[in-house]
């Protein structure tokens, strides 16, 4: 496998929902919050909302058929009917086939708060990409 096509898989949004799990430590169902680690336990509010990887379908093609993208040439005409009636289908690994998924709820936070969450995502980010250059340049 070549660089680039680490790269590929690696950048895959289906593969990076399932290396980077949950940003929540718990989740109290009854009051709708999550135990969050920002700078530290943050209690943050919380809703649910379709799943932004399956859109609701609750399961997604297997990263490992077609993350690099495929051609007409990659299959046989059975194997490309087995593709799209969901053979090659795995649990969405967002929402693990819930459909879907925990989110902040920030209208119900203070801005404090969903400024912290902000910070938080954008180190998840900068942290993913530099992840993902490494891999580009082969290490």
């Amino acid at each position: 496998m070549s660089a680039i096509d680490d790269a590929n898989y690696f950048a895959d949004p289906r593969v990076r929902a399932a290396q980077q799990g949950s940003p929540f430590e718990t989740i109290n169902l009854r009051d709708m919050t999550a135990l969050m680690r920002l700078d530290e336990l943050t209690l943050v509010h919380i809703k649910y909302d379709v799943c932004g990887l399956c859109n609701g379908h609750g399961s997604v093609v297997n990263p490992s058929i077609d993350s690099g993208g495929l051609n007409q040439y990659d299959m046989e005409p059975e194997e490309w009917e087995h593709y799209w009636n969901g053979g090659y289908d795995i649990p969405c690994p967002c929402c693990h086939g819930n459909r879907v998924e925990p989110v902040v709820d920030r209208d119900k936070n203070d801005p404090v708060t969903n400024k912290a969450i902000d910070e938080y995502e954008q180190g998840r980010y900068e942290c993913e990409q530099e992840r993902l250059s490494e891999i580009r340049m082969g290490c």
